[in-house]
């Protein structure tokens, strides 16, 4: 349990006043978490070649928990904001195209020109998520509470730049200043928002009708078709030297780093 009074270091700790006890001790918190969204969908079953599902989500996240940081347990109140895995817009997009090419179609029936352009297949997902939220904390040293976290103030309007990249800030960082000694920051939990996620993978697929059981498929697929990094978040911590910027992307590449397109070929025999 946390030291009851800034300033007081291991003596305001309860057990260390009840029982000379100086070891760390966490107690759980049970606190209640609260989602509301708005969810709509436009569907088209599978007709004429076509399919398509499509879903969009408008909702918000709060919680009270802080994961590993940013915790404050003198008043939980201040704990209370975004879910760190809240997002704020999710839209997805799958279809499904047979071209109209091909025995039974409206064009290529027969002939070379069915052989080369009948039995193939368009599919594709589209992804766009807003970004996760930001937790912006600092030293909690000044505090002289043990097992305190603290956040900073804020003394300008917070820029979002939207910069990838060492040297390169996501936002103002010149709008956050450390507290004053034995006082908490007066930053809320998870105000900002960080990068948004785009991805769309794509994939052409061909049918070869050898016998009546036996079929051979060709798939070339490609994910992350347009090589749009996804960004991690920036680092939130004051007392860093990269505070403000987002240095890596997904799997903890750097962002000079590029390599989110991935392209495979298959072949399969059904049988």
């Amino acid at each position: 349990m946390p030291a009851q009074v800034p300033g007081s270091g291991t003596a305001g700790e309860p057990l260390n006043i009840l029982f000379g006890r100086t070891a760390a001790t966490n107690v759980p918190d049970f606190e209640s978490t609260f989602y509301d969204a708005l969810q709509v969908k436009l569907n088209r079953r599978f007709a004429n070649g076509f399919s398509m599902t499509t879903s969009y989500a408008f909702g918000k996240s709060i919680d009270y928990l802080a994961g590993s940081s940013g915790l404050n347990n003198l008043n939980l109140a201040l704990n209370k904001g975004l879910a760190d895995w809240d997002r704020r817009h999710i839209f997805t997009y799958s279809g499904t195209y047979e071209l109209p090419f091909g025995p039974g179609k409206k064009g290529a029936r027969s002939g070379p020109a069915k052989i080369v352009a009948g039995g193939w297949q368009l599919t594709g997902l589209w992804t766009w998520e807003s970004g996760l939220p930001l937790d912006i904390v600092t030293s909690a040293t000044s505090l002289n509470a043990n097992g305190l976290t603290n956040r900073p103030n804020l003394i300008a309007p917070v820029q979002i730049l939207g910069h990838t990249g060492p040297g390169q800030y996501w936002f103002s960082t010149s709008s956050f200043a450390n507290p004053a000694p034995l006082t908490f920051g007066n930053v809320g939990r998870n105000i900002l928002a960080g990068p948004h996620l785009f991805n769309i993978d794509f994939s052409l697929v061909r049918k070869f009708r050898i016998t009546e059981r036996v079929n051979l498929e060709f798939d070339a697929s490609a994910f992350n078709l347009s090589n749009t990094p996804w960004f991690d978040r920036p680092d939130v911590n004051m007392q860093d030297a990269a505070f403000g910027q987002v240095t890596t992307a997904q799997g903890n590449q750097s962002v000079k780093v590029n390599m989110n397109r991935s392209l495979q070929l298959s072949v399969r025999l059904a049988f």
